[in-house]
């Protein structure tokens, strides 16, 4: 490990330590956090955060929520907290599950080919899976957009929108009034076997700090769209629109996704050895990574130094002020759904 890193994960340890034994800022001076300091070590914490990477090594690199190698971290801190003497309970709760499992493609087949390079497209959060060669139709755009707001495009919004859609045809519609996902679920209702969003397209200003023109990087919100989905920037939807407007386009969108609700916990340990329960410190990191790594930085770091300081204070027998409380979240990349799961059932 870098020195960098090493004096950074010393420091964390070292301000939750304050945190978990001093008092108020007035009674600092009669506190003695020196055992519990010297006791919480580089060495501890990183046999943790080694434990966490053979997880991720055995479980396709990753500790993400609703994965084995997630409910694997978690045995193992729970095993940990156990044997060190805590009274270990775990919260499930479901949540929104989503992982891109290949790389989406996105090509014009006709007229002018063109394969769109990754950073000209992007799959929508929550896209359902599909592989399309259709024609492109364009749903109530407003291209060119000209000196029009933001907001203005209502395309796709409405079901009268498609009207006149042609079911097996690829959607071709545009930033505006409304979310992704009512766009994507009325083309998916139309019949369309794909859906591509491009930006509405104005361009950032002084008065408009948003800049409608870059690649659309969406969200659905939640699963239950299963066809694909994927955002565009401006001018590659305007190109688009021109064309379907002089002859046919044929396009190709092919996404391979997973999207779907599971079942994730948090673990909540409670120290057994005294202090005030009016009165409960808690002291929290997620254990959950994202999709695409091991999370080992992020945030096993934290789950380390945080397993490691709670495992020393029982090995100590230390009496705290307070009531202690350990508790690992889940589903902290999917957007904090953990610690406000934990939050809401208090």
């Amino acid at each position: 490990m870098d020195k960098a890193r090493r004096t950074a994960l010393a420091g964390a340890a070292a301000l939750v330590i304050a945190m978990i034994v001093a008092p108020a800022a007035s009674a600092l001076d009669q506190v003695n956090t020196n055992p519990l300091r010297k006791a919480v070590t580089i060495n501890g914490i990183m046999r943790h955060e080694r434990v966490l990477q053979s997880i991720a090594n055995a479980n396709l690199g990753t500790r993400v929520s609703g994965s084995a190698g997630f409910d694997a971290s978690a045995d193992y801190v729970k095993r940990q907290l156990v044997q060190a003497g805590y009274q270990v309970s775990e919260q499930s709760f479901e949540f929104p599950f989503f992982d891109e499992t290949a790389d989406a493609v996105f090509e014009r087949v006709s007229p002018s080919p063109r394969t769109y390079a990754a950073e000209d497209f992007a799959t929508m959060s929550y896209s359902g899976s599909g592989d399309a060669t259709a024609p492109l139709q364009a749903v109530d755009v407003v291209v060119p957009i000209g000196n029009n707001p933001p907001s203005t495009s209502n395309s796709g919004c409405e079901a009268a929108d498609f009207a006149g859609f042609t079911p097996g045809n690829i959607a071709l519609m545009q930033r505006g009034t409304c979310s992704f996902r009512a766009k994507a679920d009325n083309a998916e209702a139309a019949g369309a076997s794909a859906a591509v969003i491009f930006n509405e397209g104005q361009p950032a200003s002084p008065t408009q700090p948003e800049d409608r023109t870059v690649v659309v990087q969406g969200t659905l919100a939640s699963p239950g769209v299963t066809i694909p989905v994927i955002g565009t920037s401006y001018p590659i939807g305007a190109e688009l629109v021109e064309q379907t407007r002089a002859g046919a386009v044929t396009a190709h969108v092919f996404t391979e996704t997973v999207s779907e609700i599971r079942t994730t916990r948090n673990v909540i340990a409670d120290y057994q050895g005294g202090g005030d329960p009016s009165q409960t410190i808690v002291v929290g990191s997620h254990l959950d990574s994202v999709p695409a790594g091991p999370g080992i930085n992020d945030n096993g770091s934290g789950s380390a130094t945080d397993l490691e300081i709670a495992l020393q204070i029982a090995k100590l027998d230390l009496t705290p002020r307070r009531a202690l409380r350990f508790a690992f979240w889940g589903a902290e990349e999917e957007g904090l759904l953990g610690s406000q799961h934990y939050v809401d059932n208090l």
